[in-house]
This record gives C-alpha cells, sequence and structure tokens, in this order.
C-alpha cells in the first residue's frame, strides 16, 4: 500500500530497470502502465520479488518485457492489485535482466532501428557508387558501416551503463575520495561520513547516492549501477510517502531486501543507504546514523 497509485518518471533504461526491480521487493502485487515519451504503452506485473507479466500491444510475456525494458525516458504509474494475474514469465529476478538483454540483441535492435539502418546503410552506398567503384575503397568502407551499426546496438542496449563505468571504478581506488562530481566536491569531513557509519556494529557496507541516482561514495562495497539507483528510488518513495501522509521529511527509512535490509538516511542533497543484516535492530542502527548525520549537520 505504500506506493499505491504512485505516479513517476525515469530518464534511462537503466533507471526503467531499477525501478521494477525496486517495486518487485515491495509486499503486495503491483500493476505498473508504462508510457515512453514516444506514445507507447505497456504493463508490468510485480509480486513475489519477481516480474509476473509483460504486456505490450500483441506481445505478451518475455517479448513484451524486452519491448518495454527499452524505453529509455518516460513515465510510470503504480497500483496495487488483490490477485496475482495470469503469469506468462517464469524466469527469477536475477535471471530475467540477462535473458531481456538476449532478447534485445538479438531481436529488438532490427526491429527497432530498422527504419535508421537503411538510412545509414543506403547513404553510403549511394555515395560510394557514383565517387568510388574500385574495390579498395568498398573494403574500408564495410568495416566502417559494421562497426556504426554495432556502435548503435550498444547504444540501444547499454547507453547509459557506460557513463557511469568511471564511478563504479573509482570507488575501490580512492574510497574517501569517490565522488561522482567534479562540480560539486564534498569535504574532508562529509568524506569521512560513510567511513564512521560503516564501522557503526551491525552495518555491513554503505552508499551514498545523489538524488538522481548517482554514486557519491561507497564502503565496503564496489556497487553496481543498480544499487546505486535503488538507494536513490528508495529515498525518493519515502519522501513522496511522507509528503503524500503529510509528515514532511523523514529521518530514515528500513526496507526488507531478500537476504538483508538496508536503512534510508536523507543527507543533503544526497541519501545514504546502509546495508545490514536482517537480525540488526534497524531502529537502534538506524537511531545510530541518525546522530552522525546531525553532527556532520551541525559543523
Amino acid at each position: 500500500m505504500v506506493l499505491q497509485e504512485t505516479f513517476g518518471e525515469f530518464d534511462s533504461t537503466e533507471r526503467l530497470r531499477a525501478l521494477i526491480q525496486l517495486i518487485c521487493q515491495l509486499p503486495g502485487i503491483y500493476e505498473v502502465l508504462i508510457k515512453a515519451d514516444n506514445g507507447e504503452e505497456g504493463i508490468v506485473h510485480c509480486a513475489n520479488e519477481t516480474i509476473k507479466n509483460a504486456a505490450y500491444r500483441n506481445l505478451s510475456g518475455m517479448e513484451a518485457l524486452a519491448e518495454i525494458l527499452s524505453w529509455g525516458a518516460g513515465k510510470y504509474w503504480l497500483e496495487e492489485l488483490p490477485v496475482v494475474p495470469t503469469r506468462t514469465i517464469n524466469i527469477p529476478l536475477d535471471k530475467l535482466f540477462l535473458e531481456v538483454d538476449k532478447i534485445i540483441s538479438s531481436s529488438a535492435p532490427p526491429a527497432l532501428g530498422s527504419q535508421e539502418q537503411p538510412e545509414e546503410a543506403t547513404a553510403p552506398d549511394v555515395g560510394a557508387a557514383p565517387t568510388e567503384e574500385p574495390v579498395v575503397p568498398s573494403e574500408e568502407e564495410a568495416p566502417t558501416e559494421v562497426g556504426a551499426a554495432e556502435a548503435e546496438k550498444g547504444v540501444d542496449i547499454s547507453e547509459t551503463p557506460v557513463v557511469p563505468a568511471e564511478p563504479k571504478v573509482k570507488p575501490p581506488e580512492t574510497e574517501e575520495s569517490s565522488v561522482a562530481g567534479p562540480e560539486a566536491p564534498i569535504s574532508e569531513a562529509e568524506a569521512d561520513l560513510p567511513h564512521r557509519i560503516a564501522s557503526i556494529k551491525g552495518v555491513n557496507s554503505v552508499i551514498i547516492a545523489s538524488t538522481d541516482g548517482i554514486l557519491v561514495s561507497a564502503v565496503n562495497i564496489e556497487p553496481k549501477e543498480e544499487q546505486v539507483q535503488m538507494v536513490a528510488l528508495l529515498g525518493e518513495a519515502l519522501e513522496e510517502t511522507g509528503g503524500l501522509f503529510g509528515k514532511g521529511r523523514f529521518l530514515h527509512g528500513a526496507v526488507d531486501l531478500v537476504s538483508n535490509r538496508i536503512l534510508i538516511h536523507p543527507f543533503r542533497d544526497s541519501y545514504i543507504g546502509a546495508f545490514i543484516g536482517s537480525q540488526v535492530s534497524a531502529a537502534a542502527t538506524g537511531g545510530e546514523i541518525e546522530r552522525l548525520i546531525a553532527e556532520e549537520l551541525a559543523k
């Protein structure tokens, strides 16, 4: 019931996938209506830590899910359902996106990019025919066209992950200076905050993510893009929930995951995600983190 009838936006395929993963972790059955900026619409049903069904036009199951998860920007609406709809997907969530990528790379790019590739392929061919017919130039052009086509496919499938690859490599190398974004470096005192949080008994690792899902800092973990965006999405969801019920800015929220739980705290323009054991007291640990954050803000 927490996110019932929630509305939001996504600006990349990675953020859309992270959003779907987050909804799958919530207790209950949810229908997610997704509308791409180009007007296409699809539906995904999430329940019990997995995706149960997907529908797009006359497609259903994995084919529909692959099409929906290839959209790079749009809006979504979330509504809780009383019962699980007819199941068309039976792959566990940890393997589901790998299968989706296989479908996208094998079938989706030719179908979706068929309107673009012929234009780019015919332009060099038409230009090459009247100007140069020798074999040598055509051999040089062929690899260039293939490389361009592969580059386009790479952008369709993993456009954004290539960009955040640098922050993902930097955290383990620079630890305290692992700031995603040179325009707003954090102070030495703030850089020490995640380490102080990680030293609290019961805290296994810490991720600080900006509100737009970019890694700010991490301790005891090499975070994946999905984990960083999950911290941002959880923080955003809790903020919206507090506003919905007139509770104002929240102090911290606890979310149970499959193998552990995560505590979310707002901190300036970021969210702190502290991963703790499933048997650790969320209230006690969250209180300790709140104390450290209050000390940091008072400096």
